[in-house]
């Protein structure tokens, strides 16, 4: 297994320090996807539209790849607050 770094940009960089030890670049690929929507998730009660990306790193440092989501809530449910 190897340690892969996964770089979030929601309006401010994070930059991961830590990692995730993942087994193939299949897994890879799904994690990055499952990061981007959880955090374009958590956001979306702040506003209408939401952009985010994901930017991997191998252990050397090197960006193997990149997701980017943009999530809009268009329609009349849109402007209510959201549930508590």
């Amino acid at each position: 297994m190897s340690r892969y770094f996964f770089d979030i940009d929601d309006g401010e960089v994070t930059h991961d320090d830590r990692g995730v030890e993942l087994i193939n670049l299949n897994v890879v690929r799904h994690y990055a996807v499952r990061v981007a929507q959880d955090c374009a998730s958590r956001h979306l009660g702040e506003g209408r539209s939401r952009s985010v990306a994901v930017s991997v790193r191998d252990p050397t440092g090197r960006r193997i790849l990149r997701i980017s989501l943009n999530c809009v809530i268009e329609g009349e449910a849109s402007r209510d607050p959201p549930p508590r």
